[in-house]
Order: C-alpha cells, then structure tokens, then sequence
C-alpha cells in the first residue's frame, strides 16, 4: 500500500523548450502533484505530461523511479562504473550481471575472516577459469576421477 499523500494535484500551462525551438511552441498542458512522503515526511513536486493517471499512481511511479536511480547511483560509487555503455534494454541487462559478477566475488571474500581470504580467493579464481572452459560448471564440484587420483605419490585436484 502506497505511504503517499496527496497535496495538490492541479493542471498547468505552459511552455517546453525543444533543441528545434526557442520558446515559439503553443503553450502544453502538464500536470502539478505534490505529495507527502509518510516514511521521511517530506513534500516533492512533480511535474508531468501524464494527465490520464490517478494522482497517486504517478507519485508511485515517480518514488519507484527515484529507487531505481538511487539504485545507479550506489552502483556508480561503489562499483566504480561511470557509465552505463549500452542504450537498449539487453545492453543494460548485459552490463549490469557483468558488473554483478564482478562485484560479488571480493563482497564475499570481504565477509570471510581475514586468516581464511586466501583460500577462498583462490576458490572464487579456479571458479571463474572454470566458467570460460568448454566444461559444464558442475563438473568443478565432481571429485576427482581413481584413475587420476595419485600421480607421483602425491593426490591430484584435477
């Protein structure tokens, strides 16, 4: 359920200035919400050209936009991408599980106590080489075939 309040919901006029024009376009009709947010009790303005929507529904859509961009924002400062390279839907996907995967790794060696790093560094590393062989990636997890056990008296981990 939505912890918005609804102030003012009010039509406007006026004018948008487009890279083709300088101010010469008709005046356009928006549209001027301004809710509560109940979690932090602050007011925003919004200011749209969605006229057909419930008041409440925009401020909804705009809160849960505002998420997503705070969402990028974190992913820029902590991941240390500048920018997302891609414009389509399947670039940003792309970029964003590369970006994952990348991350996820050192945030995991980061919770494993300092005297065990090394070991699951390791691990996380014989992973990631694994991924790039033509092998399945559950094949990784297999012990190691009798056969090839022993070599030289010493015990074989591939």
């Amino acid at each position: 359920m939505s912890r918005l309040s609804i102030a003012v919901d009010t039509k406007v006029r006026g004018w948008r200035k487009t890279a083709k024009s300088d101010w010469g376009n008709p005046p356009e009709t928006f549209r001027l919400v301004t809710y509560r947010d109940a979690e932090t009790n602050i007011v925003y303005p919004l200011v749209t050209n969605t006229l057909d929507l419930p008041a409440r529904t925009s401020a909804d859509l705009y809160k849960e936009r505002w998420q997503i961009e705070l969402f990028f924002k974190w992913i820029r400062q902590n991941l240390k991408v500048k920018s997302i390279l891609g414009t389509s839907m399947n670039a940003v996907k792309a970029q964003f599980w590369i970006i994952l995967c990348a991350y996820l790794p050192s945030a995991v060696v980061s919770k494993v106590p300092v005297e065990n790093q090394r070991v699951v560094t390791t691990y996380i590393i014989d992973i990631a080489a694994e991924l790039v062989r033509a092998r399945r990636f559950y094949k990784l997890f297999d012990p190691p075939k009798q056969e090839n056990a022993t070599q030289n008296g010493q015990l074989c981990l591939l």
